[in-house]
């Protein structure tokens, strides 16, 4: 037995001993002690219908893009540049209109002269009556001058439908867009003799855009006016309103037009776009999100939590699969806990924290 003296000499002696009881104290086992829980977010599995998707390919375009073609032949003046925005009723270019105006003014003093004639033949009209009352003037000099008005008559109608069809032509002269849009292309530059139809700018309208696909002709029986599918972009999904679908097939191809609404902001037209078209009925399946899924080269499992937070591997097979959920069979039951972040590294029987879902 040791005995610890009061004195100096004893300090020494009772730290070796205190020093000797801790290290018995401590071991590696009591060093490492228990995993913390490995954190991950879960989500239930559920049971929903899901039809088979088909995945096909859509392009964008305008539902307002026609050419501007020159109505009249005449010398190309003024034209806008490609890439140039325009608003409804905006000049884009401008013909030539020099021989017209010189129409117009020939037209005009014919009116003029015609006019006069007009005036003068009412007034001898007018005489003559008089006189004939009298019985001073011939019958045929008053038939004569009746007959030289309705002629006059007849030539002023001529010259002032000249004088509109001109000043028509002289309208056309200046091209204006029909509805707002963007000039895509320039056919002619400025200097060019144009004929009548020839083309002079495409005019698309940028804001009115729609997406074009072309299905199977048997899916128009899984479709719906006003409803929506699943669109993806890159790695984007979102839902596209059905616009309409055009009912006449291709008798060739077996294929089918359908439009929908753009669902991502600043489409373009031309830009590819894939949409996914139901190609069968739906079914009702027990489903999972598809980032549950954890895939290995010899089999598909899953990530189930148990009341004690504790992870299982579960072997599933899948199945139809629609937008971000998949239908799953295998040893898992509707609002099973599934891991959908988090389960990379996660081992059976492993203790994990759940995290609340972060958007």
């Amino acid at each position: 037995m040791i005995q610890i003296r009061n004195g100096s000499r004893s300090f020494p002696l009772v730290f070796i001993l205190v020093f000797t009881l801790s290290s018995l104290a401590y071991s590696p086992a009591n060093a490492r002690g228990k995993r913390p829980p490995t954190p991950v977010v879960v989500a239930e599995a559920t049971s929903m219908e899901l039809a088979p998707l088909s995945w096909l390919s859509g392009t964008v375009f305008s539902d307002e893009a026609i050419v501007i073609s020159a109505e009249l032949e005449a010398r190309l003046t003024w034209v806008a540049k490609p890439g140039t925005h325009v608003k409804k009723n905006a000049v884009i270019a401008r013909l030539d209109d020099t021989f017209i105006r010189i129409e117009i003014d020939e037209a005009r003093a014919d009116i003029r002269s015609e006019e006069a004639n007009l005036r003068f033949f009412t007034q001898e009209e007018k005489r003559l009556q008089r006189l004939a009352k009298r019985n001073n003037a011939a019958q045929t000099q008053l038939d004569k001058t009746q007959s030289e008005k309705a002629q006059s008559a007849s030539v002023l109608a001529r010259a002032k439908t000249r004088l509109a069809r001109s000043e028509e032509r002289l309208a056309r002269t200046v091209i204006t867009a029909p509805f707002p849009g963007v000039i895509s292309k320039r056919h002619v530059n400025v200097g060019s003799w144009l004929s009548q139809s020839d083309e002079i700018v495409d005019l698309v309208n940028d804001q009115n855009l729609l997406v074009r696909a072309y299905m199977p002709i048997p899916y128009r029986t899984f479709l719906k006016h006003e409803t929506f599918i699943q669109a993806r972009l890159g790695r984007e999904i979102k839902p596209a309103k059905l616009a309409r679908i055009i009912t006449a097939g291709d008798a060739e191809s077996r294929l089918m037009e359908i439009h929908l609404q753009p669902p991502f902001p600043d489409m373009t037209v031309g830009q590819f776009i894939q949409i996914a078209v139901p190609s069968a009925n739906p079914g009702s399946f027990l489903a999972v999100p598809r980032d549950a899924l954890v895939v290995r080269s010899r089999e598909t499992a899953v990530y189930t939590v148990n009341d004690e937070d504790t992870a299982m591997r579960i072997a599933i097979n899948t199945g139809v699969a629609s937008g971000q959920w998949i239908a799953v069979e295998g040893e898992i039951n509707e609002g099973d806990r599934v891991v959908i972040r988090g389960g990379e590294r996660l081992r059976p029987g492993q203790q994990v924290r759940i995290l609340a879902p972060q958007n």
